[in-house]
This record gives C-alpha cells, structure tokens and sequence, in this order.
C-alpha cells in the first residue's frame, strides 16, 4: 500500500481574473452613463433649438402680418370725427395730429397726438381714441373765457384764472376787463396775485347769478385795488360800485334794497356811484367822486 498523500494548501492573495472582470464592468458601467448623458444634453439642445427657431418663425410671422397690416388700405383713416370746436378749427386739428394726411389707424400715437393738441392755447383736454377699421375719434373740451385782463394788452382768461392768448386786434368780446395788475405782478408775486385774482373770480360767479343792472353781461370793468379792494363799472349808465373785499353776495343784496327804496320814492334817477366797502352802509352819490 502506498502512503497516503498530503494535500497540498494553496493560498490565493488576490484574483486577477475577477478584478480584470469587474474593472470591465465598471468601465462598460461609465461609457454608458457617458453615452447617457451625452444623448440627454443632444436632446436638451435639440429641444432649445427647436424652440428657438418656432419662435423665430412666430416672430416673423407676426412683424411681416404687421407690417402688412401697417401699409393695407383696410386700415386707412378715411374719417375723423370731432367734436367740442368752437374756436379752433377742425384743419388746425388734423395738421396738429398728422391726420391731414394718409395715415394708417394702427400706426397712430394717441398720446402723442392729444399732446400735441392740447399744446393749443385754446384746448384744456383732449382724448383721441380708434374705431375700427377706418375711423379716428377726436373729442376736445376747449377753455371757456369768462374775463379779460388789462397787461398793457388785453388777454383771454379761463375760468381758472389763467391768461389763455392775446385779443386779436379786430376782436371785441363783450366780457368784464379785469385791471389792477400787471405782469410783474404775475411773475414776481404769483402768489399774492393767485389770491387777489381768487377774489375777483369769486365776484364774477356772484354777478353772473344776477339779472339785474349789475349782472354780469353788463358789468365793463372790474378794478383791484390792493388797499381798497373790489369795484365794478357797467356798461350802461357808466355806474361805479366800490365793493371792496368779501361777503359780494350779501352788499349786492343791501344795494339791490336800497334801490328798491329809492326807486319807491322816486329818487333812483341819476345815480351813478355806491359805496359798499363799508358794509352794512351803503354811500350813493349821484357823481362818480370816491
């Protein structure tokens, strides 16, 4: 019998089969991550791209629709209506928005347009709107005057108190002539001057609810004196009334009494200069000697 054998221990450190093998795999593991990620951002920048040039497309699609829209003759003003002209003409109105020429109604500026016009010294407010397709809408509400004011040259007032333009030299409006101030007033003491000019306007609006010899259509003058205030001149009879400052209503009132009174008694006649400034008396005289 032969001796048994010894079994031989053999001690492995490490498997290069199996690490080749799993380096293998790791490496296929990459390149498809890689791979991956590679085709991922082709889409993205497919996607991009492709959103860029729709939207290219769509852009110019809508700059060529607009600009046919801007030059087809569907579009183009064929009328204006406006309303609210006294003074200022409907030509000067369509020069100053541009519509005196072929203009298309999606290319107008309305903004711009009622800027223009309301530059005019005779507009306070304009608004210009569209109606499709072919009609442009002017409405102009225009500066009412209700005086006249003396600076060396007679000028137009609103009713706010500001000076509009000058009176034309063969003009000859019927209103009250408000004296008493001058430009340096204006300029150098516009405030003192708003506040005075306050009291005068608030005279004219108590005149002009009257319907007597002192209303205002008959009233030619009206004078302001810093020191002694108010006084009116009419147009008929050539009468002064000195009213001085405040409370119009209330000495027009006492003034309309006593000619009641005199004119009971038959003493009315020749009259030609009141006093009111020193109220509740009222001074008449039948000269105009204050």
């Amino acid at each position: 019998m032969q001796p048994p054998q010894k079994k031989k221990t053999i001690v492995v450190r490490g498997n290069r089969y199996v690490g080749a093998a799993l380096a293998k795999s790791t490496a296929r593991t990459g390149l498809r991550r890689m791979i991956g990620a590679v085709l991922h951002t082709g889409k993205i920048l497919f996607s991009g791209f492709f959103l860029l040039f729709t939207l290219g497309l769509l852009s110019a699609g809508l700059v060529f629709a607009y600009h046919y829209l801007l030059h087809s003759p569907t579009f183009m003003v064929r009328k204006v209506i406006v309303s609210g002209l006294e003074r200022v003409s409907q030509t000067e109105v369509l020069e100053r928005t541009g519509l005196d020429r072929p203009s298309n109604i999606l290319a107008l500026r309305l903004a711009e347009s009622a800027e223009h016009l309301e530059a005019h010294p005779w507009i306070e407010r304009v608004t210009v709107t569209r109606r499709f397709p072919e009609t442009v809408l002017v409405d102009i509400r225009e500066r009412r005057t209700v005086a006249l004011i003396n600076l060396g040259t007679l000028y137009y007032l609103d009713e706010n108190g500001r000076a509009i333009c000058r009176v034309g030299v063969k003009e000859n409006p019927e209103l009250p002539i408000i004296t008493g101030f001058s430009r340096e007033d204006l300029i150098e003491r516009e405030r003192f001057t708003q506040r005075d000019m306050r009291s005068v306007f608030a005279l004219l609006q108590v005149l002009a609810g009257r319907n007597d010899r002192f209303r205002v259509e008959n009233i030619s003058e009206i004078n302001f004196d810093p020191v002694r205030g108010l006084s009116l001149f009419t147009r008929e009879d050539d009468v002064c009334v000195k009213i001085g400052f405040g409370d119009f209503q209330g000495k027009l009132k006492r003034l309309g009494r006593v000619l009641a009174q005199l004119k009971i008694k038959g003493q009315d006649a020749g009259l030609t200069y009141f006093n009111l400034e020193c109220s509740p008396r009222v001074i008449v005289r039948r000269t105009a000697e204050g």
